[in-house]
């Protein structure tokens, strides 16, 4: 073959070549949508305006109930009210003076039990001193409450104890009150009071 010829052969080649990639933009256009001799135009999508915010309202969770707490006597401080077993932050600071002898100082603790799924059936506070003598603990417990047989029933409780022992009100000292009921899911311990002891 001579050289025309194959410069005849090579520019069927190219055209064969170039009329396949026509074909195949055509192909694409028509599956885009669009004409084969311009670029595909696309409809705006339509503008969606936010769903609002919900809140989720607050889960009590199982075996909570609300309390207050305060001090008598010559103390200073005021009413905490704050919900059993979550502890607070910071815990509530108080200051009692020294000297006072059986029901002059003490504590008030009021708890409400939302239902009958909340079921405490013993209640009790512990008196430890935590400063200076936080190295050999000593601490005293009262109960509050002790029917196995009987829960509390739904409602409002208040109980009231005094101080365990004058001759431990030593100036200086600081003592923490902690809370402690028995529940079907154990025991829990609660800061109520940090007390501090002044002449």
């Amino acid at each position: 073959m001579d050289d025309s010829g194959k410069r005849a052969g090579r520019g069927w080649a190219i055209g064969g070549a170039f009329a396949g990639q026509v074909g195949i933009f055509i192909a694409i256009s028509a599956l885009l949508g669009g004409p084969a001799e311009g670029p595909t135009v696309y409809a705006p999508l339509p503008t969606v305006a936010p769903l609002p915010a919900i809140s989720a309202p607050a889960v009590q969770q199982p075996g909570m109930f609300s309390y207050t707490f305060s001090m008598y006597g010559q103390a200073s401080g005021r009413t905490y009210r704050g919900l059993y077993p979550d502890t607070p932050s910071p815990v509530p600071g108080y200051t009692v003076r020294a000297g006072q002898w059986g029901q002059a100082v003490g504590i008030k603790l009021t708890l409400t039990i939302p239902d009958p799924s909340v079921q405490v059936t013993d209640l009790w506070v512990t008196f430890t001193e935590v400063s200076p003598n936080a190295g050999s603990t000593f601490y005293q417990e009262q109960m509050l409450y002790h029917i196995d047989s009987e829960p509390l029933p739904p409602g409002p409780h208040t109980f009231q104890t005094a101080w365990p022992s004058a001759s431990d009100m030593t100036p200086g000292t600081k003592w923490l009150v902690t809370a402690t009921d028995d529940n079907p899911g154990g025991w829990v311990d609660t800061p109520l009071a940090l007390v501090t002891v002044t002449p």
